[in-house]
């Protein structure tokens, strides 16, 4: 639909998420996103309907609402996070949030 729009190849960073979960035959996922937790249940969800057979283990939200904010997030932040989140049950990891 968004190629047919715009009149070349385009894709979303959403598209992009489940082609490479999808390629990369993920099954349990450990999801930290740097949203609300709201806006991270609803990343799950999507994910979930959407990547076939895919189950999301475990989230993590920091909780940053400001999309400017988001992009001041110290690299050692996600660092840590990503170390701290369960991963015990999960295939792969996801660092999701684009700034």
């Amino acid at each position: 639909m968004l190629e047919s729009t715009v009149g070349c190849p385009a894709i979303t960073t959403a598209g992009a998420e489940v082609a490479a979960l999808t390629q990369a035959a993920t099954k349990k996922l450990a999801l930290l996103t740097p949203y609300p937790e709201q806006m991270t249940l609803m990343e799950k969800e999507y994910l979930e309907m959407t990547v076939p057979g895919l189950k999301v283990v475990s989230h993590r939200s920091l909780g940053v609402s400001s999309g400017l904010a988001i992009g001041d997030i110290e690299p050692m932040v996600a660092y840590r996070e990503s170390r701290n989140i369960d991963t015990d049950h999960a295939d792969a990891l996801f660092l999701s949030g684009t700034n």
